[in-house]
């Protein structure tokens, strides 16, 4: 129902679905990119702390898949050349481009020759990408950062930094974070809408001490944005809460809908309601009805 859907994928994808690998080095099969394309994703970002996984090579076959597929990216590039170019989408009538980067690579280091293979979040590369995308006619410019600390919520001082030297230059109209697989906080940064973290809107993480139930909700965050004459006013981000039914096949549940819904059972009515308690203490005034 919205005019732009983009999506995360943090892990790399097998490009002939061999040698598929689960944590702590990731290698997911076509199916996890062309099911993105199918459910409706326009595109997605795909620079994230396991971008790396499976070296140079696995960055490249990542990039192959989503160009075999028809899915438009962003935070990756094969070639100096699609680094610099900028990621547009035309969408009523208005120019939006995306750019996606990440805080690291989980230790790993890019070739010297082959920097571009992952974009890191350095906010200076990341503002040229934004002149870069202005200069080519976009209109409204979305940032995707990889950032923050696993497992919690609070925003870190080094999440607020790059959203201050991000937005203080105008040239950003949009943060949409993530990688700490719990949701957190959406907030404004010198008048720009950041979204800290979406959480983990499908996951297999497993049920146990390490990791909370936290880690089962996710926010589809929507924006409205209107351009008039050059000036771009974007409405408070609405969110959606979803949570990981990992009990019964791994299915999204739009949480609303569920408990709105006559026909759910009991007990998913329950984790339903626990689900949306916990993405209200995040998020309360963002969710529809609160």
């Amino acid at each position: 129902g919205v005019d732009l859907a983009i999506c995360h994928i943090e892990t790399t994808i097998s490009i002939d679905d061999t040698d598929l690998s689960g944590y702590p080095l990731f290698a997911a099969p076509r199916a996890f990119a062309e099911a993105a394309r199918d459910v409706g994703y326009d595109g997605c970002s795909l620079a994230s702390n396991h971008s790396y996984d499976r070296g140079a090579q696995g960055a490249l076959d990542t990039l192959t898949v989503m160009r075999d597929i028809g899915l438009p990216y962003a935070g990756q590039a094969a070639s100096e050349e699609e680094d610099l170019a900028p990621v547009l989408y035309e969408v009523n009538d208005i120019t939006i481009a995306h750019i996606s980067a990440t805080y690291s690579l989980n230790g790993f280091q890019m070739p010297a020759a082959q920097q571009y293979l992952v974009d890191l979040i350095e906010p200076e590369n990341i503002l040229e990408e934004a002149r870069i995308a202005k200069a080519a006619g976009a209109e409204f410019v979305i940032v995707s950062m990889h950032w923050g600390a696993e497992k919690v919520s609070a925003v870190t001082s080094q999440q607020r930094g790059w959203a201050e030297q991000v937005t203080a230059s105008g040239l950003v109209d949009l943060i949409v974070g993530h990688h700490a697989h719990v949701l957190q906080p959406i907030e404004q940064v010198n008048g720009v809408w950041v979204v800290y973290g979406l959480g983990n809107v499908l996951s297999f993480h497993p049920t146990t001490d390490e990791w909370p139930a936290e880690s089962q909700d996710a926010a589809i965050v929507s924006v409205a944005v209107t351009i008039d004459n050059g000036a771009v006013t974007v409405a408070a981000p609405e969110v959606l809460p979803t949570w990981v039914d990992k009990g019964n096949g791994r299915v999204i549940r739009d949480v609303l809908a569920g408990l709105a819904d006559d026909e759910t059972p009991a007990w998913r009515r329950g984790q339903l309601a626990a689900s949306l308690e916990r993405t209200e203490h995040v998020l309360g005034g963002f969710v529809p009805g609160d």
